[in-house]
């Protein structure tokens, strides 16, 4: 009577535990083909950055040389 106990909880237990996975296989699909992506308005900008430098109140170029 033990052994049909035993073995009845470990088929119920089998059974559940391959009935989750397939609900989690069935959700995980369902997710990737339903997502999608939605961008804003994002831009991206190339180009030069225009830097002026000044030492000490006076501003450096090209020819001024630092002593």
């Amino acid at each position: 009577m033990k052994r049909k106990n035993t073995t009845r909880s470990a088929l119920f237990t089998s059974i559940m535990s391959l009935l989750l996975c397939v609900s989690m296989l069935l959700g995980t699909t369902y997710a990737w083909f339903t997502d999608s992506v939605v961008s804003g308005n994002n831009v991206i900008a190339a180009g030069n950055l225009d830097i002026e430098l000044y030492n000490d109140g006076n501003k450096v170029n090209q020819s001024t040389k630092s002593t």
